[in-house]
Order: structure tokens, then C-alpha cells, then sequence
């Protein structure tokens, strides 16, 4: 449900068609004559409407992604081997527990200011139980580091909102350090020379006047 209050599923048809023998046809006529031993009857039945109240949130606490339901965990690595300078590193986020998995948006992290971010990427895998839904949300991070050094991830806040205690509850992953070893080849360079200054000097008349009513020209 998108909103709280009473709200009605309405009832939902389903057509059928019911087979009842003909006693009126005999089966051997029926078997050599091809005359139908069987009569079909349409008919349609319908389940009731369920009437159901849905209980509006409380007011949401910073940091809220959408994440309803119970036994939510959370943990977060690196997964590439080696990160380097200029190259494209993954941290990914696993989200696991009971609830509506496929809604939840995505934490924003605090990177070091010397990644830059990519948008991350989301995958969900769940079950139906007799719980709920069931399964695992993983979010995959894409970010560039521009310098080797040794740098800090802060710990993840994800936020829900727990429906057996109807409280809202923060999980925080631990300190990410992440050891950018080596950089990749002329990347100073690189980034030195990705947008050219302005050429500041004096350009000399002459150089490139058009060719129509030159000297060339006339000769």
C-alpha cells in the first residue's frame, strides 16, 4: 500500500466453464455419430472484496531509505583486489531481511572528496514466505580515486522502520579503509592536460587572411 487508511481490494472475477454428462445421449451413439456425451456451461465466479486498514507511518528520522519490515542487517567491502589511481573501484553494500526489499533507495554514503562517484547500481533478490518478503538487496558503489594514499570510508547509516516494535531503527556498517597502492600510468599528466588553458599570446595580422584578393590570388 502507497497510503494509510481503510482502503478495499475489490473483488476479482474469474470465468470457468463447467462439463456435465448428457444422460440425454447415449455414449455409443456418441462414440460412432460424434455427438457430444459432454454439455458445457459457462459460469463466473467472483471472490469477495477485503476491506483493510493500513497504519500510517511516524514522522521519518534523517536518513530513512523506505526500508519497512524486520530482522534488516547490513554489511558493506570492497571488492576490488587491488584499487588504483584513475581506476574505477566497487564497494558494496548487502542489505538482507523481511520486507519490502525492492523499495529501498539506496544510503548516500560520505566518500573522501578525492572520489569521484558514479550512480550505484541495485540488485534484488527475494522470495515470497509466509513472513513476507524475504531476501537481499545489493547496492554496488562505483567510485574513482584520483591519488594513491590511505583513505577513510565512514560507517554507513541505513534507517528502517521496524513493524513489530513500530520504532524506527539505525544499522551502521563499520570504517571502510581503503589503500589506493599505486597510481596508473601519466594519470598527473592526464589530468594536467584534460582541459587546455587559453592561448593568451597576440596573434599577428596577416596570418590568416583569406585567399580571395591576395597577392596569390592575383598572380
Amino acid at each position: 500500500p502507497q497510503q494509510s487508511g481503510k482502503l478495499t481490494i475489490p473483488s476479482i472475477p474469474f470465468e470457468g466453464i463447467f462439463a456435465f454428462p448428457n444422460h440425454i445421449v447415449d455414449p455409443i451413439d456418441a462414440y460412432f455419430f460424434g455427438t457430444s456425451s459432454v454439455v458445457k456451461v459457462n459460469h463466473t465466479v467472483k471472490s469477495p472484496s477485503v476491506n483493510i486498514t493500513v497504519k500510517p507511518l511516524p514522522q521519518a528520522p534523517d536518513g530513512f531509505s523506505g526500508a519497512v519490515g524486520t530482522n534488516f542487517n547490513i554489511s558493506a567491502e570492497i571488492t576490488t583486489k587491488q584499487p588504483c589511481a584513475g581506476e574505477p573501484l566497487n564497494l558494496r553494500l548487502a542489505v538482507s531481511g523481511v520486507g519490502n526489499i525492492e523499495l529501498i533507495s539506496p544510503p548516500q554514503p560520505n566518500f573522501p572528496d578525492d572520489f569521484e562517484k558514479l550512480s550505484p547500481t541495485t540488485t534484488a533478490d527475494t522470495k515470497l514466505t509466509p513472513l513476507g518478503q524475504d531476501g537481499q538487496l545489493i547496492i554496488d558503489y562505483r567510485l574513482i580515486p584520483n591519488h594513491k594514499g590511505t583513505f577513510k570510508i565512514p560507517p554507513i547509516k541505513f534507517v528502517y522502520f521496524n513493524t513489530h516494535d513500530e520504532t524506527y531503527h539505525t544499522l551502521l556498517t563499520d570504517t571502510i579503509t581503503v589503500n589506493i597502492n599505486r597510481e596508473t600510468a601519466n594519470i598527473n599528466n592526464t589530468l594536467k592536460k584534460d582541459i587546455s588553458d587559453i592561448y593568451r599570446g597576440s596573434i599577428k595580422d596577416g596570418e590568416h587572411k583569406d585567399f580571395y584578393g591576395s597577392l596569390l590570388f592575383y598572380l
